[in-house]
C-alpha cells in the first residue's frame, strides 16, 4: 500500500515549485505514486486551488477515486467521485470541520483495515 502526505515533504514542494510551478506540485507527485483504484483526499477551503484541481484531475485520469474535503461552495460538483462541503463561508470554521473529517475518515479506514 503506497500512502503519502503531499503537502509535507518540503524538499519535493520546493524542489519542483522552484524549477516547474506550485500549480503542479501535487499533479506530479500523484503522476509519481497514484494507482489505478487508489484514493486522493483533496482539501480546499475554497474549492479553486489550481494545485489542487490539477491534482484531481490527474488522479482521475489514472483510475483513482477523489473525495474533496471543500467550503461552501460548488466548484467541485462533478470534478470528483466524493465531495464533502462544509456549509460555511468562515474558512477558520471548515478547516476545524476538515480536520474531525478528515480523522473519522482516518478512524474508519484503520477499523475496516484492522478491525
Amino acid at each position: 500500500m503506497n500512502v503519502i502526505c503531499s503537502n509535507s515533504n518540503q524538499a519535493t514542494i520546493t524542489a519542483w515549485s522552484n524549477d516547474f510551478s506550485f500549480d503542479s506540485v501535487f499533479n506530479r507527485q500523484i503522476m509519481a505514486h497514484g494507482e489505478k483504484n487508489g484514493v486522493v483526499i483533496a482539501i480546499t477551503t475554497s474549492g479553486k486551488s489550481k494545485n489542487i484541481l490539477l491534482g484531481i484531475k490527474k488522479a482521475s485520469q489514472i483510475g483513482m477515486r477523489t473525495i474533496a474535503l471543500t467550503g461552501n461552495n460548488k466548484y467541485l460538483d462533478g470534478k470528483v467521485d466524493f465531495c464533502i462541503s462544509v456549509p460555511s463561508n468562515e474558512t477558520p470554521a471548515i478547516q476545524e470541520c476538515h480536520v474531525i473529517i478528515y480523522h473519522y475518515i482516518c478512524m474508519r479506514v484503520e477499523e475496516e483495515l484492522f478491525g
